[in-house]
């Protein structure tokens, strides 16, 4: 499985959550308000031009943005803790392999067919591809 363009397809809320729980975890509170702030601005605030219209992008993160491989890496980080070292995750003994890259790639077991669901339904809106 690859997760296709991950940065525009990040859902923004969840990007802040992760980023949260993050902060939490590691104990660095003292400026989360701030930090979230900031980065909700940058979520919510990226504008651009196309064929002499302005839009605003509404879903992910820009790939222009310097955060960007942090929300990024956070993100498929809280995806990764969640299903994939998680040992309550329903295919949580069928990988032979988890790898980080610049992408990040599972690789189940040929058996095994239900990852690729329940990961799509826990990734919606990120294409994934075999």
């Amino acid at each position: 499985m690859d997760i296709e363009a991950l940065y525009t397809n990040i859902p923004q809320y969840e990007a802040l959550q992760a980023v949260r729980q993050l902060f939490v975890k590691e104990g660095m509170t003292d400026h989360l308000l701030f930090v979230l702030d900031c980065l909700k601005i940058v979520l919510e605030g990226n504008f651009f031009e196309f064929d002499g219209k302005v839009y605003q992008q509404k879903k992910g993160v820009s790939m222009g943005a310097a955060c960007a491989p942090s929300v990024a890496n956070i993100y498929v980080g809280l995806f990764e803790q969640t299903h994939i070292y998680n040992e309550m995750a329903p295919f949580y003994e069928n990988f032979r392999l988890w790898s980080r890259h610049s992408k990040s790639r599972l690789i189940p077991d040929d058996h095994y067919n239900t990852a690729d669901s329940t990961c799509s339904r826990f990734l919606i809106g990120i294409d994934l591809t075999n």
